[in-house]
């Protein structure tokens, strides 16, 4: 009992002590409390500064000029679209950027597409920047710069800068077209006894050399160059025939002496290419021809052309590649002389003159082009006083095109002077053409060339401008056969062919209609009609048949017959004829009869399957052959092989 009471008071007190001063003060000092610590508060954390972000102030692009983000609109008076230009896709690119006052660390130029990061390369100070052309004044002195790979210039790329010590940039979406693969063929003529010992040899001529190349490419906004001897490898002709020119009748030439005019020739050249473009299916394609000629005059020397002549694609004149050839060459792809495109208002600068032309870019070189007239040419010495040389508002000299007289207003060191931008625009849309849409929402297109492309189902492709891709070509009878088959495309493409050209004098002037030695060599068929199966002809009877306008285009009235060495024979019937367009039944109009009259003239160019000799061709007269030729045609021309 008593053990019970005193643990009973040993509870009680520590009970008290923990009360912590709960009790009487009456009955003693209690102890006092322990103060709560006072808790330490943890650091705040400096925050961490937001990184300025980069500001690009100017941005431009460069690969035949330089450029701003959107690319370049010309207008027309009346406000409608005169031409364009932009970026060539998958071509390396000089891209500029000014990023004002800001000091990044490491600043990098990436490229974007559809969300995924392309890549990105170190951006060169100011400093670096290309330099001009002939130690001329600086494009600038606070663009930072790189050069992006080709595989990044696509339609959609999205560009902007970053460095260690910035927030990234905001994004620049540079304009990009097509990527445009261009094949120049290169068809060397030897004429009127011409060979490699008498005048240049085959190697020299049939392609330019590298450094010409090379600066072609620079000048041209495309993306691959082929630049090839054609197939053919060259013509070996004793003489060749003009057609009716500036009133006069077609005639046969066997020196350059003999030539009326100095053009002469060299038109009668184009015309030989046409047939080969024509004879292969090659006339709407991505693909040009250019002639060198090689002439002997009435003294058995090497006789020069003296100019050259070009257009519709094709292009001819001497052998040296320079500005006669980059200039003929620019008519091929539909620019006319600089100086009546400007008073026609088809050329925005002054006389055919690149004042207010940007400034052109070497990409080889990795060189500046001013508009300027470079210091150590010629001319520069002079050309204040010079009153045809076009100045700016500070009384400096500037370049012309090269289509009109700009030959000689390259550096030192340069082949060709530089087109002004516009003029590049007219190769770019040469290539691209322009898709709109219908009433109901179709894509159409008008100009631009056909691709030859292995990559889509059909072999070729088109660019739609819409859509910023290329698209399958699918080829097509179209106009009722006004045109040919299959939009002038060929069947078969890389074949052994033998390729038959003909001229034709209606008016039967003297030498005139004659067939040319045969160019064989692997080339493409195209799609003919036959007169001599019926359901061929049934197939082109004016108005009714399942091509009712194909003797539309002048009439169905000669057929070329080849007769191969076993036997076997070809019959092709020709379109174009004795009529007048759109008149397949008509009577012959006079224009086909008047010696002196073009229309009286015509050359034909045709290939047959080369896997065979040729011993015969024969030119026959089938006035309206779809009503059959019958078995005994007249032949108008022959040549034995």
């Amino acid at each position: 009992m008593r053990q019970q009471t005193l643990a009973s008071l040993l509870i009680t007190l520590a009970l008290a002590a923990c009360g912590g001063g709960g009790g009487d003060s009456s009955g003693g000092t209690a102890p006092s409390p322990t103060p709560t610590p006072t808790p330490t508060p943890a650091p705040t954390p400096t925050p961490t500064p937001t990184p300025a972000q980069l500001v690009i102030s100017k941005f431009e692009t460069a690969q035949t000029h330089v450029l701003p983000e959107a690319g370049l609109t010309w207008k027309k008076s009346d406000g409608s679209e005169m031409g364009r230009l932009h970026l060539t896709a998958q071509r390396d690119t000089l891209v500029m950027v000014d990023l004002g006052a800001a000091t990044p660390t490491r600043p990098m130029l990436e490229a974007w597409s559809n969300n995924a990061k392309l890549g990105q390369v170190a951006l060169n100070t100011p400093d670096k920047l290309p330099v001009t052309e002939a130690n001329g004044p600086a494009y600038a002195s606070n663009r930072h710069s790189a050069i992006l790979p080709a595989d990044w210039i696509k339609p959609g790329v999205m560009l902007r800068v970053s460095a260690d010590n910035y927030s990234a940039s905001d994004y620049k979406k540079p304009e990009v077209g097509a990527d445009i693969d261009f094949n120049m063929w290169i068809v060397p003529m030897y004429l009127f006894g011409a060979n490699d010992t008498n005048t240049y040899p085959f190697s020299m001529v049939a392609n330019p050399d590298k450094a010409t190349f090379d600066e072609l490419y620079a000048k041209w906004p495309v993306s691959r160059l082929n630049m090839k001897n054609h197939p053919l490898k060259r013509i070996d002709w004793p003489y060749i025939i003009v057609a009716p020119r500036n009133s006069g009748p077609a005639y046969k030439v066997e020196n350059a002496d003999q030539q009326k005019g100095g053009y002469d020739v060299m038109s009668a050249a184009l015309g030989i290419l046409s047939a080969i473009r024509e004879a292969n299916g090659e006339s709407g394609t991505n693909s040009q021809h250019y002639a060198p000629l090689l002439m002997l005059g009435a003294n058995g020397k090497y006789f020069g052309p003296g100019g050259g002549l070009g257009g519709g694609s094709r292009g001819t004149g001497d052998h040296h590649y320079g500005g006669v050839f980059i200039h003929e060459q620019g008519h091929a792809f539909g620019m006319p002389h600089a100086a009546d495109g400007y008073k026609s208002g088809s050329y925005p600068y002054v006389n055919g003159s690149l004042l207010g032309s940007s400034w052109g870019y070497d990409l080889g070189r990795n060189t500046f082009l001013s508009p300027y007239l470079p210091q150590d040419v010629s001319g520069f010495k002079n050309c204040k006083t010079d009153t045809d040389r076009i100045k700016d508002a500070e009384g400096r000299c500037i370049k012309q095109d090269p289509m009109q007289g700009g030959s000689g207003d390259q550096a030192k060191g340069y082949r060709y002077t530089m087109f002004a931008d516009f003029n590049a625009g007219v190769i770019q849309h040469y290539f691209e053409g322009n898709t709109t849409l219908d009433k109901d929402g179709k894509h159409e297109y008008d100009g631009g060339t056909i691709f030859i492309d292995k990559a889509f189902p059909t072999g070729y492709s088109r660019w739609d401008s819409i859509d910023k891709r290329r698209v399958t070509f699918t080829p097509a009878t179209e106009k009722k056969g006004l045109w040919g088959f299959d939009n002038g495309l060929p069947s078969q493409r890389d074949v052994p062919v033998h390729t038959i050209i003909i001229t034709h004098s209606l008016a039967g002037t003297t030498n005139a209609s004659q067939i040319y030695p045969v160019l064989s060599y692997e080339g493409n068929l195209r799609r003919n009609v036959d007169p001599t199966v019926a359901s061929q002809l049934a197939e082109i009877i004016p108005n009714t048949g399942k091509y009712p306008w194909y003797c539309h285009a002048s009439g169905c009235d000669f057929t070329v017959r080849v007769t191969f060495k076993d036997g076997s024979m070809q019959h092709i019937l020709l379109q174009g004829g004795m009529r007048s367009w759109f008149s397949p039944m008509g009577n012959t109009p006079a224009s086909k009869l008047d010696p002196n009259d073009g229309n009286s003239f015509q050359v034909w160019g045709i290939n047959v399957p080369g896997n065979k000799a040729i011993s015969k061709i024969e030119l026959l007269e089938t006035p309206m052959a779809w009503n059959g030729i019958g078995n005994n045609p007249k032949v108008l021309i022959s040549k034995t092989l």
